[in-house]
């Protein structure tokens, strides 16, 4: 316990604003930025519970479960609680000092707080927090409802930091994903908003005068995209201060059809979908359009007619950006039949029919997100980190 440490980051009721990243300071407790900083991860010896101000029935409680005297964190937050101010959350982390990596084993952000962006504002102070303790790389499990959460801080399924520096030292969970984010040493995370905006700014202005002054043109054949991309780079606002050398700005600047590569995976997966549909044994209601010549009806109940005709077309169309959406498209057709019909021979055949598409759907969905891991792995390991 003495090796965790912890930001806790509140807001008081009384208006105060937590920074949007722009350098200003978290808005934490006063007792959080002296003990935190000065003793974290040791108990604060010279504090009680009664001395925060708990009731003596809650300070009996806690003497009842061993606990005596406050931690550092606990010590910060419990008289802004009480004072009427609101924890937003909070990360607790292991650090491992001679490997230059920390293990998160905590982060949560309160449900109310979470679509504001606060989530990103607090590991964007943990990473500055971390940055001056000398810790170059975060790990942690993150489960199915975390990864999101994560890859939006930067995080990434690709482990680069070499196994024998973490492996043994951090607990393995069951069903969780290990994912690792590189904190660089001369980025400045509480203005990352105005470095970016800063590069996009400079990017928009070298396309716009491109544009505007750009002649009709052939592509010269013998033209060295690599070198164009990185005179761009190497102009690109503190893109050079991070510290990466021309080779690795040169490997930055290389072409990347990681997308082009997914998107034709994708296709492929659409493609096998429809086909193995279509020679399914009850597939034949469902080849052609309903003909609402027998059926004068069909189309006061059904607003939105769909079968496999049409998107076989919608395929050959491009229609379709992503494997969901044909997928959507099925089992719409699918639900078609059963709301028209309700029950009957027509239904009992959609119905399997759907149970054979959603049992190939999941196969080739799995088999997509193993080729994107792998890809992401792979891009992850050809983007060098500045020497």
């Amino acid at each position: 316990a003495e090796a965790v440490q912890a930001i806790d980051v509140m807001r008081s009721r009384k208006g105060k604003r937590l920074p949007d990243g722009d350098g200003s300071e978290v808005a934490v407790a006063p007792a959080a930025k002296r003990q935190v900083g000065e003793a974290a991860g040791r108990a604060v010896s010279s504090v009680t519970f009664g001395g925060l101000g708990l009731r003596p029935w809650v300070v009996e409680s806690c003497e009842a479960m061993g606990l005596r005297v406050p931690s550092p964190i606990q010590a910060a937050c419990i008289p802004a609680i009480l004072r009427g101010e609101d924890v937003l959350g909070g990360i607790c982390f292991r650090p491992y000092y001679p490997q230059r990596f920390a293990e998160i084993a905590f982060c949560a952000i309160t449900a109310s707080e979470q679509v504001r962006g606060f989530g990103t504002r607090v590991m964007n102070h943990l990473k500055e927090h971390a940055k001056r303790d000398g810790i170059l790389y975060f790990l942690t499990y993150a489960d199915n409802y975390a990864i999101g959460y994560f890859k939006k801080q930067g995080f990434s399924a690709a482990v680069r930091l070499p196994k024998e520096n973490w492996l043994g030292f951090i607990k393995d969970y069951d069903g969780g994903t290990l994912m690792e984010c590189y904190i660089h040493p001369t980025t400045d995370f509480l203005n990352i908003r105005d470095v970016i905006r800063q590069q996009r700014d400079f990017v928009e202005a070298q396309l716009s005068d491109y544009f505007r002054h750009s002649e009709p043109r052939t592509v010269d054949p013998d033209l060295d995209l690599t070198d164009k991309a990185l005179s761009l780079l190497d102009h690109i606002p503190g893109l050079r201060d991070l510290g990466y050398s021309e080779a690795e700005l040169r490997a930055l600047a290389k072409p990347n059809d990681a997308l082009a590569k997914k998107r034709a995976d994708e296709r492929q997966a659409m493609t096998t979908l429809l086909d193995k549909t279509k020679r399914h044994e009850a597939a034949w209601p469902f080849l052609e359009p309903v003909d609402t010549t027998d059926v004068p009806d069909y189309l006061d109940v059904i607003k939105e007619p769909i079968d496999l005709s049409v998107i076989e077309r919608n395929l050959k169309a491009t229609k379709y950006l992503a494997f969901a959406d044909l997928k959507a498209d099925i089992l719409r057709m699918l639900e078609n039949c059963r709301t028209y019909n309700v029950t009957g021979l027509y239904v009992k055949t959609a119905d399997t029919l759907e149970r054979y598409v959603l049992n190939e759907a999941r196969k080739l969905e799995d088999n997509l997100a193993r080729r994107e891991k792998a890809a992401q792995a792979a891009a992850a390991a050809a983007i060098p980190l500045p020497s």
